[in-house]
């Protein structure tokens, strides 16, 4: 078990990490988490020292979409944090691990949250949650936790890139090659995805199942998206790389 006040945990939380800007990447994994639920919500959060900060979300009420602020102690996702593991309730007033929250909670029956890890410590979790009791569906878990992966991958990206600015062309070479090693990241594990789908391409279709060949097409979608950030991240590789190239041939050479 961790514990939520850790020295080690909390220190993770600098200012290029809790800051609230919107971010394409971070959204982008929270509206995947909840088409793949499906549910109303869908959250990134920081367990910090009294509060649960939403760093990205879709479906809030309006006065949650305005603080992106709760309390900590009245949290589902306290308890990722504290287990170091995924964390699934089915209803709120059935379990008695939780049961006390349901009236701090408004509104949140059924929840299903991650781990997300930044710098080896866990921060907080990728989240979804339902007004309902849900029985959710197998494999749920294991999809949020690859959107978890990613959503880490850009968040030790945002804190590489604190004080580094968004041009690639004016980056400095420290920078860039962090950025480099973020983006080969991303295009490694695009590439595990859409591998599969490819190999059906290729026609290895003949002796499946037809229930295994409707679930290939219902994943088109999801392959898509993988697809998209993969070519995008391998534009701003090609970028960086060039860029990195360049620094290192015009800076003299290290004497004898």
């Amino acid at each position: 078990m961790a514990e939520l006040d850790d020295a080690k945990r909390l220190a993770v939380f600098d200012a290029a990490l809790v800051q609230l800007d919107a971010d394409h990447a971070l959204q982008d994994y929270v509206e995947r988490a909840a088409r793949a639920a499906p549910a109303p919500i869908a959250m990134i959060t920081f367990v910090m020292k009294k509060i649960l900060l939403l760093r990205a979300a879709v479906g809030l009420p309006p006065g949650l979409e305005a603080t992106r602020a709760t309390s900590r102690g009245y949290s589902f996702c306290q308890y990722v944090v504290k287990g170091e593991a995924p964390f699934v309730v089915q209803n709120v007033a059935s379990d008695p691990r939780v049961s006390q929250l349901g009236t701090d909670a408004p509104g949140l029956v059924a929840y299903v949250g991650v781990p997300l890890r930044v710098r080896g410590q866990i921060v907080g979790s990728l989240c979804v949650a339902d007004h309902r009791p849900r029985a959710w569906q197998p494999g749920l878990v294991e999809q949020l936790q690859q959107l978890a992966e990613r959503a880490s991958q850009r968040l030790e990206l945002l804190i590489a890139q604190a004080g580094c600015g968004d041009d690639l062309t004016a980056m400095p070479t420290r920078c860039l090659a962090s950025r480099a090693a973020m983006l080969a990241q991303v295009v490694q594990r695009s590439l595990a995805e859409v591998g599969p789908m490819v190999r059906l391409g290729r026609g290895v279709t003949r002796g499946l199942a037809p229930d295994t060949l409707r679930h290939a097409g219902n994943m088109l979608g999801e392959t898509n998206d993988y697809y998209d950030e993969m070519l995008e991240a391998v534009l701003e590789l090609c970028v960086a790389t060039r860029r990195v190239a360049e620094s290192m041939l015009t800076q003299p050479a290290a004497s004898a």
